[in-house]
């Protein structure tokens, strides 16, 4: 923080405070979580899960399917955090605190999530529609339903535009 207030940092004011990688890793996403818990961000995050839920059921969106949709989807990003937090923990407790760590969980987490892979997936789609749920979505108003239900009909009528 000195640093970024007054662009110079005393070495020996670097290691006052000791707080491990994966600590603070938990702290920014749980600030995060409560930032977009308690403000619009998440009603409109969880209003989109469900037009993209209903969707992939059925491309007539009304209003009504939507309200029956779960505000949870598997293509979320958190199951992308999700993955990169576990494979950080396991390599935490390897490699102990090392900040190399951090990216390689990363660069693991993004293979596991866009592969899908089956015996870890269904582990990472659990604790990531929880997190989702608990985390970053709030039950939406019709509202945020009727602007997610436009913006994907939107985004639907500039793809057709392009295919023409």
């Amino acid at each position: 923080m000195e640093y970024l207030f007054i662009g110079t940092s005393n070495s020996y004011l670097s290691h006052t405070v000791s707080i491990s990688t994966l600590k603070m890793f938990f702290g920014a996403l749980f600030i995060a979580g409560l930032i977009i818990k308690i403000t619009p961000i998440g009603k409109y995050h969880s209003s989109e899960h469900q037009v993209a839920n209903a969707y992939l059921k059925d491309p007539n969106l009304t209003l009504e399917e939507v309200k029956k949709q779960p505000r949870t989807h598997k293509d979320c990003g958190t199951n992308l955090v999700v993955s990169v937090v576990i494979c950080f923990f396991i390599l935490s407790m390897i490699f102990d605190d090392a900040s190399w760590v951090f990216l390689v969980s990363w660069s693991i987490g993004f293979e596991v999530w866009k592969s899908e892979p089956k015996g870890i997936w269904n582990l990472v789609l659990m604790i990531g529609k929880v997190t989702q749920y608990m985390l970053f979505t709030s039950k939406p108003k019709e509202k945020h339903l009727i602007v997610a239900i436009e913006a994907l009909t939107k985004l639907e009528e500039k793809e057709l535009a392009n295919e023409n």
